[in-house]
């Protein structure tokens, strides 16, 4: 049987892959999140109650990011995708038949833990498995492929949200994993990096505890749970310093700080500004529409700012063949600013508001849909585990930040999507500055206009992890082997 081997593989028979892999968690976050304001409704929940739906998953998905993503160095990638696929499948089943709120937080959660590791897993095979020259383009096809997901995904949960019931998304997610697992069987495994090497169990637990900790912090201050919040804070210092000294001490640390400097480090931090803005356009959004117009209306808007974002995607790659990434992106956050300030401007009417909203959300995309391969390309492919799961991370610390805080202040406030709208302002600001003054530009893109040699940003590997070497003479002997069986 035909199978996909690592470092020789056509980027484009890898969509089908990519692009089950993400609907099995944005078709989820996106029914229920059009289905939130419904469920509220049908459970007299407040706000803060109903965002612990979304939360919860976020949550899971930002603590378990990490130590998830590099269980395949021990076992193999396609082998753990295989096992998160089937507890997919399980976790699926168990939230279709539960009732109870309390028991479906908890396997939302659990479904957030393992779809964790999953996406994280994913980022490591799409950067192992083509060759050299095609990294960029493998990794441009995963996210063109996840915004024509995009496209289509809130039609469909909109309309499935507003004919049947909600807990059916549930159904369709088990078709998704299923059809993964299909994918999966014609790939071939890449060589397991680290079998010989015990896997950091204790720094993996610590990390997802403090993590989890200062996650609670904003979802109790959401929630008014003063004493909670305060604890939560205190226990996730705690925890913080007992992983720091515990993590500079390991053979094999789970998180190398040595990995976690610029460039790594403020592509990191703009991601998850990036989408902060994001997660709090998409909430506000259902929250200022529900009433307003129907749910199918509120996933046509989705739809259409999605729409926008795709036909601009053609034409970045071709800009960004001539113009710095840095660049790019500070148009994009001056951009936001701008369709911010609109938005605010436009809040008492509706056609204006829905039409910079999708103007703000066009421009927040752009910079996010460049940070993110930044992120993967910020390492050669050999170190690619060490870092893989940090877009992951933003993705979902951004996220469980704009849930809590965002429902927080709609809650307190009959001004709160005003609010909501500042605070992207500000954070918007914050991420310009950062760009112009921290962001600098890859090796990789000598030869275009206004490319300094003094700005490129570049991570020390060779002091960034003791034993590597060893490591790469693993995994290219591995490679060795895979190509000359045939």
């Amino acid at each position: 049987m035909y199978k996909l081997k690592p470092g020789a593989t056509n980027p484009k028979f890898l969509i089908p892959y990519m692009g089950f892999i993400f609907c099995i968690t944005f078709f989820d976050n996106i029914s229920l999140l059009i289905a939130l304001p419904l469920i509220q409704k049908d459970n007299d929940w407040t706000n803060s109650q109903a965002q612990w739906i979304l939360t919860s998953f976020l949550v899971a998905t930002t603590s378990c990011a990490i130590p998830l993503s590099r269980l395949g160095e021990k076992l193999g990638f396609v082998n753990i995708q295989l096992l998160y696929l089937s507890l997919t499948i399980v976790l699926d089943i168990g939230m279709f038949f539960t009732i109870n709120f309390y028991g479906f937080l908890a396997l939302r959660f659990l479904f957030g833990a393992v779809t964790a590791g999953l996406l994280g897993s994913k980022d490591i095979l799409i950067r192992l498995l083509p060759n050299q020259e095609n990294i960029q383009k493998s990794v441009f096809i995963m996210i063109q492929t996840g915004n024509y997901i995009c496209l289509i995904g809130p039609a469909f949960a909109g309309f499935l949200v507003q004919y049947i019931p909600w807990k059916y998304t549930f159904i369709i997610g088990i078709f998704f994993s299923l059809s993964s697992i299909v994918c999966l069987i014609f790939i071939e495994q890449p060589p397991i990096i680290q079998k010989n090497v015990k896997f950091d169990f204790i720094g993996s637990l610590l990390l997802v505890i403090f993590v989890l900790c200062f996650c609670f912090v904003f979802s109790f201050c959401a929630l008014f749970k003063t004493v909670y919040a305060v604890i939560s804070l205190v226990l996730g210092c705690v925890f913080c310093t007992i992983f720091y000294f515990f993590e500079k001490r390991s053979e094999n640390p789970i998180l190398n700080f040595k990995f976690c400097k610029n460039p790594v480090s403020t592509i990191t931090i703009c991601c998850i500004i990036g989408f902060l803005i994001l997660g709090c356009l998409n909430y506000v959004l259902t929250q200022f529409l529900y009433g307003k117009i129907s749910q199918i209306g509120i996933s046509g808007v989705q739809c259409g700012a999605q729409f926008l974002v795709i036909i601009l995607m053609i034409f970045i790659p071709r800009l960004q063949k001539k113009i710095l990434n840095r660049t790019i992106i500070l148009f994009a956050f001056a951009s936001y600013a701008v369709f911010n300030l609109l938005l605010l401007v436009g809040i008492n009417n509706i056609f204006c508001f829905i039409s910079f909203y999708i103007l703000a959300f066009t421009s927040a995309n752009i910079f996010i849909q460049i940070l993110y391969p930044m992120a993967l390309m910020s390492t050669p492919p050999m170190y690619i585990s060490q870092v893989a799961a940090f877009p992951t991370f933003a993705r979902t610390f951004g996220q469980s930040l704009a849930y809590s805080i965002f429902s927080m202040l709609l809650q307190v406030s009959k001004e709160g999507v005003i609010y909501c709208i500042l605070i992207c302002g500000v954070c918007g600001f914050v991420g310009f500055l950062l760009s112009i003054f921290r962001l600098g530009v890859g090796s990789y893109e000598n030869g275009k206009k206004a490319f300094r040699q003094e700005q490129v940003r570049k991570l020390e590997i060779d002091t960034a992890y003791e034993g590597i070497h060893e490591v790469l003479e693993d995994i290219e002997e591995g490679c060795e082997d895979l190509l000359t069986t045939e």
